[in-house]
């Protein structure tokens, strides 16, 4: 239990200094130095620096675990790697 209150109030603390300009409308757990997202409409990847990494392009995008991502575009789903190319 600790460790999922934990994590939310981690998400939180990173989602007010990542969104400090207001750039983004949800932020994602970091996971492996990156975390989804969401624009103004899409979904991409920043770093802890608040970078763009992976375009906001996404339908819907999750945290990555082992280098490896589950996002959605075009109504697909699909696994990327943190170059933002699809895997199998």
């Amino acid at each position: 239990m600790n460790n999922i209150i934990t994590k939310f109030f981690a998400s939180l603390l990173a989602y007010r200094v990542a969104n400090k300009k207001k750039r983004f409308s949800a932020i994602g757990h970091f996971s492996e130095g990156l975390a989804p997202a969401r624009g103004k409409i899409q979904w991409g990847y920043i770093d802890k620096e608040n970078q763009e990494i992976l375009p906001f392009k996404y339908d819907i995008a999750e945290p990555f675990y082992n280098n490896i991502a589950r996002a959605g575009l075009y109504g697909k789903s699909m696994k990327i790697n943190k170059q933002g190319s699809e895997c199998l």
